[in-house]
């Protein structure tokens, strides 16, 4: 059984990260070139499975069913719960109203109905797969996922035609920008801490099985990335001027260069099923945290009407009358993602150590303190992308 639901987690966590946004990391990383990007992303990977692994660790120290509402009101008091409240509404809220438009704007060309009665089916649909019991979010999870396995070697065939090696190992001329672009995008591709409260949940308070699962969950998507970056960066054209700048184009180039419209059929049905997995492990530690929030049948893994109606009505009505809102905010989704994944946790463990209620060792300190200081990097970044700077 904790074989099965250890799995079951890894592909949860695994799903969560590898979104429908990860067809956009070559556009975000091409001016830095494959290498650079690469020595990056072992960064980001380390930082965030190191952040990943201190939430799931905090976490059982709490009772069962708890999440970041109860972690943040025990340790950093009232003013920590509302940072974390609104760190975590605004992120999550933003994606949920991003991944209900993008899903209804594909079903939309085969299924004959308005926008809004299918954003009402995908919220209905989606949502009670996620309110009822995780073990049935578990089984569906599987199924795109294996979907999405099979449409995502298909288009690694098609890259694989035509990659072109001094291409890919060409470094360009870096700048401030450079950085500042891939840096954010780069982190929220690893962004699965929001469900590590529900898999901790799910699993239970087993130490070598919660730490098997988010290596391995983190592990994949860092692989998934490093080969879908290789692919990419090394079969765009050499000249920046001929080179994709937009997801629409990074498909059009794909289908243009390795087999037509098929191909890009296949990019699309990719981005769907890997926008369906990242529903649904965003929508988990939403509903799980608004669970923790309301104290609503959070060890009982049972449907709790507040908590899904909290989760998913706001980003309907996003979704319905002004998703431009929230397509917007999703510019400041790592800096949510910082403060979510990175600041807080930090926070809350040192003032726990502190208190000598959570050990910590010094290698575990300086560790967390380069965490710290990669999230800041990650928020100037930001700010920099947005003319804050």
């Amino acid at each position: 059984m904790i074989k099965n639901k250890l799995f079951g987690s890894i592909l949860i966590l695994s799903g969560t990260a590898i979104g429908a946004g990860m067809l956009a990391l070559p556009l975000a990383t091409q001016t830095l070139g494959f290498l650079p990007s690469l020595a990056l992303f072992f960064v980001i990977w380390a930082v965030m499975t190191k952040t990943g692994l201190l939430i799931a660790r905090l976490t059982c120290l709490f009772p069962e069913g708890s999440s970041f509402d109860t972690m943040a009101q025990a340790v950093l008091g009232k003013s920590g719960r509302v940072v974390m409240a609104v760190s975590m509404c605004a992120l999550f809220y933003a994606l949920l109203a991003a991944y209900t438009s993008g899903a209804g704007s594909f079903l939309e060309h085969y299924i004959a109905l308005p926008k809004p009665a299918l954003y009402c089916l995908i919220i209905i649909f989606f949502g009670s797969i996620i309110s009822v019991r995780t073990a049935i979010l578990d089984k569906f999870n599987r199924f795109f996922l294996l979907m999405k396995v099979g449409l995502f070697g298909l288009l690694l065939y098609g890259l694989s035609q035509s990659i072109s090696f001094p291409t890919l190992l060409d470094i360009p001329t870096h700048s401030v920008n450079t950085w500042a672009i891939a840096l954010p995008v780069l982190l929220t591709s690893f962004g699965f801490h929001g469900s590590v409260p529900s898999v901790v949940n799910y699993i239970g308070k087993d130490e070598k099985s919660l730490k098997k699962a988010l290596i391995l969950g983190s592990t994949i998507p860092l692989g998934v990335y490093i080969i879908w970056q290789a692919l990419c960066l090394g079969s765009l054209p050499e000249s920046t001027s001929e080179s994709p700048n937009t997801l629409t184009s990074l498909i059009a180039h794909i289908s243009l260069t390795k087999g037509g419209m098929s191909y890009r059929l296949v990019a699309d049905l990719f981005a769907q099923f890997a926008l369906i997995t990242s529903l649904l492990g965003v929508g988990l530690g939403l509903y799980n945290f608004f669970q923790d929030a309301l104290s609503t049948n959070t060890a009982t893994d049972k449907f709790s009407l507040l908590p899904f109606l909290l989760t998913f009505t706001p980003p309907l009505l996003i979704t319905l009358f002004n998703p431009e809102i929230f397509v917007k905010a999703l510019a400041f989704a790592a800096i949510a993602l910082c403060v979510l994944a990175i600041f807080l946790p930090t926070l809350m463990a040192f003032r726990l150590a502190r208190k000598q209620q959570f050990i910590l060792s010094l290698r575990e300190k300086i560790s967390l303190i380069f965490c710290f200081c990669v999230g800041a990097c990650v928020v100037i970044a930001e700010f920099i992308n947005l003319n804050l700077l």
